[in-house]
C-alpha cells in the first residue's frame, strides 16, 4: 500500500510538471481593439527574454500584410478579413531550447473604419540655408483628402510634402493633419494628426580663411599670384582680397598682383559667408600675412669684348670674330653689337663681314633682365676695330 502511494505521488508531480511547461509555452493572445482599424496584441505568456514573439499577419486568402518581433504589437490594418499568427519559442537562462507553441485569430476590419495614420519624415542642410523638407508618409491617403501643414511660427501649407524656410532660429511644433473625404467630397470624422518638434539652429562657422602666393620675395617689379585655401569655401561665398599697396581690393577667387616698387606688404585675405536666417550673423573670416619685395640687385655689370681677324683659306677678306667678355652675363641679358658700318647683331659672339677695309668703331651694351624684364643696369664697350 505505501508503494502504491508514492507512485501516486510520482505521477501527480509529473502531471504538474507537464500543465507547468505548457502554460509556460502558451502562445495564445487576446486582441484589444483600439479603435475601429488599430489593434493590440496582448500574449498570455510576456517573460521575455526567455521568450522569443513572431507575429505573421496575413489577409484572409494568404497574402503577406505585416511582421512584428515585439512582445505586444499595435497594428493599424485596412478593411477586410486578416489571420494573426503567433509563435513564440522558449529558452532556458543558459540559452538551451525548451519548448514552442503557435496559435491563430481571425480580425475582422469593418467597412468604413478610419484606417489610417498621418505620418511625416523630413530633413534639412542648415549649413547652408534654413530650408526644410518635409514627405508625407501617410498611408491609405488618397489624392483627394485634406492636407493641411502647419510649421509652428504661424505659416501653414496645403502641399502633399511640405517646404518650409524658417527665419530664425528655435524650436517649432511641426504638424501635418489629414482629413479623409466622402465619397461625395464632403470632409468626413475621419481625421489623423501627427506633430513632432523640430529645432532650427543657426549654421556653424566653420570657415578657416587661408592663401599661398607664389613667391615671398621677388626684385620689383614684381607679378605675385595669389591662391586661396580656405578651408570649408563655397563657390557663393564672397571673397575680398586686399594687397597693402594702397591699390583696389580684388575679389577673384585667386588672384594676380603687380607691385611697382620694393616694400613690405600685408596681405589679407576676408571670406564672408551670409545665412537668411534673421538675427544670426554672417560667418567671416579673415587670414593675414606679409610679403617681401625686394629692390633690384647692385649693378655690377661691366660689357667687353675682344676681337680677331679669320686668316683662314676660303673666308672671306675683312672677317672679324667678337668675343663677349663682358661679366656677370645670364642667358636671359639684352645684348647688342653695333659694327659702326651701319650693321647689328643680337648673338653673344657674334662673326661680322666688312665689305672694305677701314677703321670702325665697335659697340657691346648689356642691359640686365630680372624675370624677363629690362632692368636700369646697362653697361657699354666701345673700341676702334
Amino acid at each position: 500500500m505505501k508503494k502504491i502511494y508514492s507512485l501516486l505521488i510520482v505521477l501527480l508531480a509529473l502531471v504538474s510538471l507537464q500543465t507547468k511547461a505548457q502554460n509556460i509555452c502558451s502562445s495564445g493572445f487576446a486582441t484589444q481593439f483600439l479603435n475601429g482599424s488599430t489593434v493590440k496584441f496582448n500574449p498570455f505568456v510576456t517573460d521575455s527574454p526567455l521568450v522569443l514573439h513572431y507575429w505573421n499577419i496575413a489577409q484572409l486568402g494568404g497574402n503577406f500584410y505585416d511582421f512584428s518581433q515585439s512582445v505586444s504589437p499595435t497594428i493599424t490594418f485596412p478593411t477586410g478579413t486578416f489571420i494573426a499568427k503567433h509563435n513564440i519559442y522558449r529558452y532556458n537562462p543558459n540559452g538551451v531550447f525548451i519548448c514552442t507553441d503557435s496559435s491563430l485569430q481571425t480580425i475582422t476590419i469593418a467597412q468604413g473604419a478610419c484606417v489610417f495614420s498621418a505620418y511625416y519624415n523630413g530633413n534639412s542642410n542648415l549649413s547652408t540655408n534654413p530650408e526644410h523638407s518635409y514627405y508625407n508618409f501617410t498611408n491609405y491617403l488618397s489624392i483627394s483628402d485634406s492636407i493641411r501643414w502647419t510649421y509652428g511660427d504661424g505659416t501653414s501649407s496645403y502641399a502633399y510634402h511640405g517646404l518650409h524656410t524658417f527665419a530664425n532660429p528655435g524650436i517649432y511644433n511641426v504638424c501635418l493633419r489629414i482629413i479623409k473625404r466622402n465619397a461625395n467630397g464632403t470632409l468626413s470624422n475621419c481625421i489623423s494628426e501627427y506633430c513632432r518638434l523640430d529645432t532650427i539652429t543657426p549654421p556653424t562657422c566653420n570657415l578657416q580663411a587661408f592663401f599661398t602666393n607664389s613667391t615671398d620675395s621677388i626684385p620689383a617689379p614684381a607679378t605675385i599670384q595669389f591662391t586661396n585655401q580656405t578651408v570649408n569655401f563655397n563657390p557663393t561665398d564672397s571673397i575680398t582680397w586686399s594687397f597693402g599697396d594702397g591699390t583696389p581690393n580684388s575679389y577673384s577667387v585667386n588672384p594676380f598682383h603687380i607691385y611697382t616698387t620694393p616694400g613690405v606688404y600685408t596681405v589679407c585675405i576676408r571670406v564672408k559667408r551670409s545665412t537668411t536666417l534673421a538675427g544670426t550673423p554672417a560667418c567671416v573670416r579673415e587670414f593675414c600675412k606679409q610679403i617681401l619685395i625686394t629692390g633690384p640687385p647692385a649693378c655690377n655689370l661691366v660689357a667687353n669684348f675682344t676681337w680677331y681677324r679669320d686668316s683662314l683659306p676660303n673666308v672671306a677678306a675683312n672677317t672679324i670674330h667678337f668675343i663677349n667678355t663682358s661679366a656677370p652675363v645670364a642667358s636671359g641679358d639684352s645684348i647688342r653689337w653695333t659694327f659702326g658700318d651701319g650693321s647689328t647683331s643680337n648673338q653673344l659672339n657674334p662673326v661680322h663681314v666688312y665689305a672694305q677695309a677701314g677703321t670702325y668703331n665697335v659697340c657691346l651694351r648689356i642691359i640686365k633682365k630680372i624675370n624677363g624684364v629690362l632692368t636700369n643696369c646697362i653697361s657699354e664697350k666701345c673700341y676702334p676695330v
